[in-house]
Order: C-alpha cells, then structure tokens, then sequence
C-alpha cells in the first residue's frame, strides 16, 4: 500500500517528542513493505533548524528522515495567525493540507489511504477525502477526549469529524468506550507501536551506573497538570522508606517545572529529585536502564506509551486508573491504585520499593514483545486500511 500518514510532525533534537509515535508507525509500516509518506503542517514559531532560529522559507518542504519522505508545509506561525478568528484560521488550514496533498500527488502519486493523526488533523483529513474521494483512517490519541469534562469545541469537532472517516483507530478500550457514548462511533482498538532495540536495551541494562544501595525511581511526562507530578512528589515525601534509600529522576519540561521544584524544596526532597528537563529519546534509555521502577500518576491517559517503554527495560511500572495505564498494568508487571488516592499512592510506592526485585525482567520485556511490538501491532493496522480501502 501507498500510505500518506498526516501527523503533528517530526522529532527533532529540540523537539525529541514531537510526533513521535507517528514516526514509529511509519518506520515499522515502511519495514512492512509499504510505501510511506509524511505530510504535517509546521506552525511553530522558531526552530534551531531554521536561519537565525526564526525564518524559514515560505512554501513546501521535502526531506528524507529514517529512509521516509517528508513534507512539511510553512506559511505563518500559529500566534501570527490566529488573530484572523477560527473560522478563517480553519480555512486557512485547510487550504494548506489541499496545497500539501496536491504537491506530494504530483510527485509521489495518489495514495491508497490517507492515515491521519489526532483529532485536529482528522478533521482536515476528511475535507481532503471529501475533495479527492482518497480513504481515510484516522488514529485517535488526544487525551483531551479523557477529561471528566469535555470541552464545547473538542465535542464540535469531533462531531464533525469520527462519523466521515473511513474508518476510526483508538489506542485503547477506554478511548474507543468514551468516542462510542459522547459521539456514537464505533473505533478499532489498536495500541500504539512501541518499537524497542531490545540489542541495545541489553547493552544498555550491562552498562547500568546504578548503585546498588539505591531505589531508582523514574517518572516521564510533560510537566503539566494531567500528568500530577505533583502527586507522586506528595505520594513520596509520605512513605516510610527512608529519604536516603531512594531518589527520583524526572523526566520532562513544561509549564510546572517551577511550581515543581518549589513543591520539592517545600516537600524537603530536594536531594531525593533529580529534573532532567526535556531530553534526547537516547538519554531517556539510559535514565531507564538505570532504574528499578517507573511511577508515574496521571490524571488521564489515552493509552501510556511511557509505561510499555519502561517494560521494556525489565521495570515494574505504577500507574494510575486514568483511561490507559489499566488496560496495561496487571499483577504481573506492576501495581495500579485509583486516580487521585494520595493514600492508596503512598501505599503503593511504599509497597513497590520492597517488592519490585520480585518482579520478573524477562518476563515484562516478553509481554511488551507479545503485545506492543511491531510485529504484533502492523498486522492490526494493515487489516483496518484495507478494510477502508474496500468500502
């Protein structure tokens, strides 16, 4: 199949995140056998790739990265366009996705499927199905869709949007229940690839600097409200394990990282908490190959990538019961408390710290091979693509 995936965009050094799991899609579809290409709007603002970190040619974009053909198209950073008001940003918008699928057509030939990412892109790859009569399957990830509370524009999108798709993609049960009841759209669940280089999670484990006294504990996330930081840092100034038999590495940026650290220095844990701030993927292995369990207590997850990339490394992981980590965490590879508990919370690190040597390595590392590997994973995408392609 020709695949055209629609994504937020690449990673970059600066931006080590920024479309990651779409990009760990499109390598394994490629090594498939398909034909991929990616197209994304750039909106960004600056950029350390770009001359003097600021200006960038107006127009479309090619590169190739990883063996794949990018497209990216530039007109207008996001803040410099807004003012127009959403109607006119949105048609704005659309205009460049005909613009970047006209230019890709044109040189690469018409796709089989358009694989788009994400509830905003979704939404203009239907116009574009609706214009070029291309199918579409779009992959939902947006964990807005898991607040108690969804937003009036977040319901006004997808309203527009699930229903015309060819056919709809959900990482997990949780999402596919909460898009069936608010919209009435019947999603495939397929989880996320997590594409692991298990040789070099194995040389990485054998060059481990952890010291052997020590409770490495390691949390990844933005550092940002859903994700409760905040709460774990609670969780782990209550429990009983004596503060010098542990120490907690986190890693990630975002708008709390000040609120944070002052919680730490309130909380008196300022030599037990390590902030990395944000970080390349390699420097993400190795924190974790260097760890003894991952903990993170989100206030609502669409799936936890970050929790199988953790199992990965043989980790026990603790999680909370927010829309993705339950559909991961079992006896076998961890705990789960309710989300919120600070009591339960304190309790399961308390409990993780003396039990995670109990946990089996190989036995984690087999069940992510087993569930999240491409090998796993590609077939479930295959089968939904050709059923999109055939109505």
């Amino acid at each position: 199949m020709y695949i055209l995936m629609l994504t937020r965009g690449i990673p970059t050094k600066e931006e080590p995140i920024w479309g990651i799991f779409e990009m760990q899609q499109a390598i394994a579809l490629k090594n498939a056998g398909h034909k991929v290409v990616i197209g994304f709007i750039d909106e960004r603002l600056k950029s350390k790739e770009r001359f003097l970190c600021v200006f960038k040619s107006i127009g479309i974009h090619k590169k190739n990265n990883n063996g794949i053909l990018v497209y990216d198209v530039f007109y207008m950073p996001r803040r410099f366009v807004k003012w127009m008001g959403a109607k006119k940003y949105f048609r704005f918008l659309d205009w460049q996705y005909e613009q970047l699928l006209k230019c890709i057509v044109k040189e690469t030939g018409v796709p089989d499927v358009i694989y788009s990412h994400y509830l905003q892109i979704n939404y203009f790859a239907v116009n574009l199905h609706n214009k070029f009569n291309i199918p579409v399957v779009g992959v939902e990830h947006w964990s807005e869709l898991q607040r108690p509370v969804i937003a009036d524009y977040v319901k006004k999108m997808a309203q527009q949007t699930y229903h015309k798709l060819d056919k709809l993609i959900c990482v997990s049960e949780p999402l596919r229940d909460i898009i069936k009841k608010n919209f009435g759209v019947e999603g495939v669940v397929v989880n996320n690839i997590v594409e692991i280089d298990y040789d070099k999670v194995s040389f990485m484990k054998g060059k481990s600097n952890k010291k052997n006294d020590q409770i490495n504990i390691v949390s990844v996330g933005r550092l940002a409200p859903p994700k409760k930081m905040d709460d774990l840092l609670r969780g782990l100034s209550q429990c009983t394990m004596p503060k010098e038999k542990w120490q907690l590495t986190i890693v990630g940026g975002g708008s709390l990282e000040a609120p944070l650290k002052a919680l730490t220095k309130e909380l008196r844990l300022e030599d037990n908490v390590i902030f990395t701030g944000m970080v390349s993927h390699e420097e993400v292995c190795r924190i974790m190959s260097e760890s003894d369990f991952f903990a993170l207590a989100s206030g609502y997850e669409t799936f936890g990538v970050v929790f199988i990339e953790a199992m990965s490394y043989g980790l026990p992981v603790l999680g909370t019961r927010c829309g993705g980590p339950e559909t991961i965490i079992n006896k076998n590879n961890g705990l789960l408390v309710d989300n919120g508990d600070i009591d339960g919370l304190v309790k399961a690190l308390d409990t993780m710290m003396k039990t995670y040597m109990y946990y089996s390595p190989e036995a984690i590392k087999a069940e992510v091979k087993a569930k999240y590997s491409p090998k796993a994973i590609i077939p479930k995408i295959e089968k939904v693509m050709k059923e999109a392609i055939k109505k």
